[in-house]
């Protein structure tokens, strides 16, 4: 099905009206760092992308890292020429039309009166509706945090019943995926996902090592794990689904008061019985996945593919959790064959102060009161 030419106008006009209105809505909301969005409409794809001045070249007079507002004027057409060649869309090796491409503020400059990012906003068109979109970039930028890419894709409109809702998440070794895909694909990818959610997750793996230290032995680890595993599904699925809803704020408090939590009752605990730690854990559990629930709908469930998603990331947290289970062992381990005077109870104590004085830090920071007051001595 071609684009009849009257068609393409209308979503022109349509972008440019919107472009338009932009001023009268609040800039800073225009697009935070690190993130895009598409939208997919029979062959017409509207992109917003933020794009770090650190990927682009040439267009930083001053060379201060910042762009204000003369040099993104003044490089406008050359900033979007390098978008267009760097952020490609493909169906079957197809490459869309652009039909209209600007470049914005993001509204929030940084203290030093520039910005460290623009917003790219373009138009596409295909020859008829995309089969097998593919989205490929390298628009990464160098400095801390620009080296990840998060899509929210759309295809269908948002009214539409039958409309999807996916996420991408492109980075310098994988910069390429494609968009709307099979079940099975969706799985494997969030299996990826889940794994480098955990082992990039502090609180979670402080919370793991405070709950593996706590004793030894093949039979306990697995009753805990197993525990912690039960629990954070049933509430990651819960949540992600929408049946319940907790504020992520007091969800992020509540899981760094777990890590203190069972560091304190490691450090107290008398002897080396484990009794109430499986239901303890179990409770901790619920309150992680939570956190789980809200790492997974800030990059998005793929609406056409919501069970895929889940099982995928929750596999990918299994799994996660298994490798640093085995790490953590390991070290162990190792640590007793060089100081063999290191006792399971004294590698325990030490690990739970050292989860105890991080996981303060972590509720610290989370209590904007009490961070605010930490700011001050600092």
């Amino acid at each position: 099905m071609n684009i009849q030419p009257n068609l393409k106008a209308a979503y022109a006009w349509a972008l440019v009206a919107s472009l338009c209105l932009l001023p009268l809505q609040s800039r800073a909301d225009l697009l935070p760092p690190q993130n895009g969005s598409l939208n997919l409409t029979d062959a017409v794809v509207n992109l917003t992308v933020s794009t770090p001045v650190s990927a682009l070249t040439e267009v930083d007079d001053n060379h201060d890292g910042l762009l204000n507002a003369l040099e993104i004027d003044t490089h406008s057409a050359a900033i979007g020429e390098q978008f267009q060649k760097r952020f490609r869309l493909t169906d079957n090796g197809t490459s869309g039309k652009t039909e209209f491409i600007a470049v914005r503020d993001p509204g929030t400059s940084t203290a030093l009166g520039g910005f460290s990012y623009v917003v790219v906003i373009q138009q596409l068109t295909f020859p008829s509706p995309p089969q097998s979109l593919e989205l490929t970039t390298d628009l990464f930028g160098t400095q801390s945090g620009e080296d990840t890419l998060t899509i929210q894709a759309r295809m269908g409109k948002e009214s539409d019943p039958n409309s999807r809702t996916a996420v991408v998440i492109l980075e310098p070794g994988n910069n390429s995926q494609r968009l709307f895909v099979g079940g099975w694909e969706t799985f494997t990818k969030f299996i990826r996902i889940g794994i480098e959610h955990i082992l990039a997750g502090t609180d979670h793996l402080l919370f793991l090592l405070t709950i593996i230290v706590a004793a030894a032995g093949w039979r306990y680890w697995l009753s805990v794990v197993t525990s912690f595993t039960i629990a954070h599904s049933i509430t990651l699925t819960l949540s992600a689904l929408g049946t319940i809803s907790v504020n992520t704020m007091f969800v992020e408090q509540a899981i760094a008061a777990s890590i203190v939590l069972m560091a304190v009752h490691n450090l107290l605990r008398q002897g080396t019985h484990t009794r109430g730690l499986v239901p303890l854990v179990f409770g901790c559990g619920l309150l992680h996945g939570l956190g789980f629930a809200s790492a997974l709908s800030e990059m998005g469930l793929d609406s056409g593919h919501r069970i895929a998603t889940l099982a995928g990331f929750n596999v990918g947290v299994e799994c996660g959790q298994f490798v640093f289970l085995i790490g953590v062992i390991a070290l162990i381990a190792m640590i007793r064959r060089v100081i063999p005077a290191l006792t399971e109870s004294l590698f325990a104590r030490t690990a739970s102060v050292i989860a105890a004085i991080f996981g303060s830090i972590l509720l610290i920071e989370r209590i904007e009161p009490l961070n605010n007051i930490l700011q001050k001595f600092l």
